[in-house]
């Protein structure tokens, strides 16, 4: 009977090493398969982030570029949006805006509660939502307590 276990147990073992070199051979293959297409996804990654680096660096620019314009043209321009023509034919627009933050929940909260946007509070309020019920109340001269009102315009090519 020992000599049967004895049999069984060398019998599982070869089966064992057959399997790990089998095991072996197809991660070998696997490796040799990967080799290129790992090339191609680094060089891939390589020249993605050579162009994510490349795009910061444009629209820093592009926003640089938008603040002169900017400097340049608020002092003429009104509450509405405008368009102006230039002689080597860009349309530049300007729209004024307001972004709107909230610096003061709580402020914010106990203003919408005590002035009829009780409703809006019972959903989690949208940026947006609160833009329009901000820039609505400044309209009428009302500013909300606890937000943050900065004056902003703008810049787009046509």
């Amino acid at each position: 009977m020992s000599q049967i276990l004895s049999e069984v147990d060398i019998l599982a073992q070869e089966f064992e090493e057959e399997k790990q070199a089998d095991r072996t051979s197809m991660m070998d293959t696997l490796k040799s398969d990967l080799q290129d297409v790992s090339l191609k996804l680094r060089d891939a990654q390589i020249k993605k982030d050579n162009l994510e680096a490349q795009i910061k660096l444009l629209n820093q620019e592009m926003e640089d570029l938008e603040t002169e314009i900017r400097r340049k043209w608020e002092p003429y321009l009104g509450a509405d949006k405008a368009e102006l023509t230039l002689s080597n034919g860009i349309v530049l627009s300007a729209k004024p805006t307001m972004n709107i933050g909230v610096e003061d929940n709580e402020a914010t909260t106990a203003w919408l509660m005590t002035n009829g946007y009780k409703d809006v509070l019972k959903w989690q309020i949208h940026n947006q939502t609160l833009k329009k019920i901000a820039r609505e109340n400044l309209e009428s001269g009302t500013t909300i307590p606890g937000l943050r009102y900065q004056k902003f315009t703008l810049i787009k090519i046509k």
